[in-house]
């Protein structure tokens, strides 16, 4: 009798969502930005990346004060600096695509998170730029379209139909703040048509 497997593995699972992710907002993005956000999606599968903890000495970014430790970790060695920047930087993408509607329970949003991301990755890139110039156009991409990741990573953690009436208002603000694609696209599946004013362009 033929056995028929219907497992498939966590980075075919990720890259099936960002490829119906990129068509949902109309947006392409470049082989080896859709390659990093697979991986990335992969490894925070695990709580302890999520909190941004490699081991017991490394501080929770998920309650730790991004801007302040984007600053510390500039005056840190350089091999260091480097692995700083990019636990700021993945976790920032992460929590901006994941987490948005935690977002709307506190004094700060995800523009701050989609902020210190872009930044972090922009570092990164230049650091990168005399050891490995393939990784420091990777990281430069992903600096320049962060708004474009937390959008479409977003789109993974959509469930179906969660977007209900109630919530629509909260979207729209989000919307007003990033110019998020994803945004949009739900508005008008809503039946609103956002009109733009005063808006932060999106990459």
């Amino acid at each position: 009798m033929t056995q028929i497997n219907i497992c498939t593995s966590p980075a075919d699972f990720f890259r099936e969502k960002i490829s119906s992710a990129k068509v949902y907002i109309d947006q392409d993005i470049h082989s080896n930005i859709e390659n990093y956000l697979v991986k990335l999606l992969v490894d925070f599968i695990s709580l302890r990346k999520i909190t941004g903890t490699s081991s017991e000495n490394d501080q929770d970014l998920s309650q730790h004060a991004l801007g302040v430790y984007l600053v510390e970790s500039m005056q840190l060695p350089e091999k260091k600096m480097y692995a700083n920047l990019k636990r700021l930087a993945d976790v920032s993408l992460y929590i901006s695509g994941f987490f948005q509607e935690y977002f709307n329970r506190k004094a700060f949003d995800v523009d701050y998170y989609m902020t210190l991301g872009a930044s972090a990755y922009g570092h990164i890139a230049q650091l990168s730029n005399s050891i490995d110039e393939d990784s420091s156009q990777i990281y430069e991409q992903m600096a320049q379209q962060f708004r474009t990741c937390v959008d479409l990573v977003a789109c993974v953690s959509d469930i179906p139909g969660k977007n209900q009436n109630s919530d629509i208002v909260s979207v729209y603000h989000r919307w007003t703040r990033t110019n998020s694609r994803r945004l949009h696209k739900i508005l008008l599946e809503s039946g609103i048509t956002p009109i733009s004013s005063h808006i932060k362009s999106a990459s």
